[in-house]
């Protein structure tokens, strides 16, 4: 069942429903029924007649009649306009409602009703996704809503947006000087078996004193664990294989830990703390090192490399 914001008759004689996603027919061309009233608060409003036309004079004796003026071109229609994001910046971290739009608890498009969001509401993100038709879905505090309408009307405008490190420009590779011709080849004898790979050496005390001291201070809330562990902020929706990959890498570590769900409105303040320490809003799962009351950003994202990551939890480990 839908709720009808509004129900109106065309000058074909066809009624025509109004939802938030946009107009439907009650029943098609042919007859056939569509939709099915349930209830009604007021009457099908008709479209207003069209005025009479004005009795033209009669033109005086021998004059003329004076040409029909041409129609005016319709002007076209002003696309709807859509905020540039500022040079460098990353993902959008808020948006400005700009267009009246129903709320949904899930990301699904048919899940329940949440709430209608205002014009001029700003939602702060805590995921971005596009569904199977290219639509980007928004996660906020209050569920999920669409950046545009099916017929690509805007509805939410990026208005704030995560700052983006400066790009590095990789060295050049460096050029290989032709090798000599080799020598002829002496009887191989039997190959010994490889030892295993050492252990990568864990960071100095330094180090890790140097990384710690150069983070912001947060207590942890009630309930967190206590003392010096890792953090991994992390969402339930979406690919749980990197959230996975970091929770089994400190469990044979032996690292004591702790998951934070960032998409769950009770670590609203949390999340933001943590958004603040590594400046990558609405990117999962991040990474933190907790010693006392520092805490410091080591890695976001599934695809960066996480070998600083586990250094620190080896030396947690040690």
């Amino acid at each position: 069942m839908q709720d009808a914001l509004e129900r109106k008759l065309n000058d074909k004689g066809i009624v025509r429903v109004k939802f938030a996603e946009g107009w439907i027919s009650e029943k098609t061309g042919a007859g056939v029924p569509c939709l099915e009233l349930i209830s009604e608060t007021k009457p099908v409003s008709a479209p207003a007649p069209a005025p009479a036309p004005a009795p033209t004079p009669a033109p005086a004796p021998g004059a003329a009649p004076a040409p029909a003026p041409a129609p005016a071109a319709a002007a076209p229609a002003a696309a709807a306009p859509v905020a540039a994001p500022p040079a460098g910046a990353g993902n959008p971290t808020a948006f400005t409602c700009v267009k009246k739009s129903q709320a949904r608890a899930g990301f699904a498009m048919d899940s329940d009703k949440a709430s209608v969001i205002a014009v001029g509401t700003v939602i702060s993100v805590l995921e971005l996704k596009k569904n199977d038709a290219g639509t980007l879905r928004i996660n906020f505090d209050g569920g999920w809503v669409s950046e545009r309408t099916g017929k690509g009307d805007v509805c939410f405008e990026a208005s704030a947006w995560a700052e983006s490190p400066p790009a590095v420009e990789p060295a050049p590779a460096p050029v290989a000087e032709p090798a000599p011709a080799p020598a002829p080849a002496a009887p191989e004898p039997a190959p010994e078996p490889a030892a295993p790979a050492p252990e990568p050496a864990p960071p100095s005390a330094e180090v890790v004193a140097a990384v710690t001291a150069a983070v912001s201070a947060y207590t942890p809330t009630e309930g967190a664990v206590a003392g010096d562990h890792v953090i991994v902020l992390m969402t339930t929706s979406g690919d749980q294989r990197s959230v996975r990959m970091i929770g089994d890498a400190l469990e044979r570590k032996g690292v004591k830990h702790e998951q934070v769900d960032g998409s769950a409105p009770d670590n609203k303040e949390r999340r933001s703390a943590l958004f603040a320490i590594s400046g990558k809003g609405a990117v999962y799962p991040q990474v933190f090192l907790q010693v006392g009351e520092d805490i410091s950003f080591v890695s976001a994202g599934a695809d960066d490399d996480a070998s600083s990551f586990l250094s620190l939890c080896a030396s947690l480990a040690s």
